[in-house]
């Protein structure tokens, strides 16, 4: 392990390195939520010198679109990732790797048939589809991984080579899930992320990674 990175900056644990701020809005040129460049960019600087290692990337805070443009910026500096997710129960992170890799660009720029939308998590408030990849995360399983691609390849399966798009509205690791999963099933996928202050969802898709 190269390095042990911190997703955002917080007064407690031993971090080598940490990419956010507390607080999303005092990253440099975001005006408001849906600057995703602008955070994708300062991600990309600020991991920069880890080209080419493995790094640890603590979730301990944070939003679900700080994760996802992290993991863009650490993909396309070939950083390999190990995501570690706080288990609250224990105090302990649970140790998650990230396999996910874009699709390649003129694949991605041709475009592939477009299929469902889903939401992620069926019990979470925010659902803008009747469909959910997962209706409900038991406790026990919020840290299995195995079961949560075992979900996510049972419902996205039939959509392999389609683009398939997923409102946010559940836990930061089924996320890695999903990315995991339609790596191996060649399946763009493109996030949906609830706007609060306009009232509206705006996608981010993960193949297309602009900096």
């Amino acid at each position: 392990m190269d390095a042990r990175i911190a997703l955002v900056r917080r007064s407690y644990g031993e971090y080598d390195d940490s990419i956010f701020p507390d607080d999303y809005y005092r990253i440099p040129g975001v005006r408001c939520y849906q600057d995703v460049d602008a955070v994708r960019r300062y991600a990309y600087e600020r991991i920069l010198t880890y080209r080419g290692q493995t790094v640890e990337l603590y979730v301990n805070g944070g939003m679900a679109v700080e994760l996802l443009l992290a993991l863009q910026a650490a993909v396309k500096l070939n950083i390999k990732v190990i995501v570690c997710h706080r288990d609250n129960s224990t105090h302990e992170f649970r140790r998650q790797q990230l396999i996910w890799k874009p699709i390649d660009h003129d694949d991605c720029e041709a475009g592939k048939e477009e299929g469902p939308f889903f939401s992620l998590c069926g019990e979470r408030h925010f659902g803008m589809s009747d469909t959910a990849i997962f209706e409900n995360v038991p406790s026990e399983c919020v840290f299995d991984f195995a079961w949560q691609e075992k979900c996510v390849r049972e419902a996205l399966t039939p959509y392999s080579h389609k683009q398939v798009s997923i409102a946010v509205t559940g836990l930061k690791p089924l996320l890695i899930s999903v990315l995991n999963v339609a790596c191996d099933l060649d399946i763009q996928i493109t996030w949906l992320h609830y706007d609060s202050d306009r009232e509206e969802y705006f996608a981010q898709p993960m193949d297309k990674i602009i900096l």
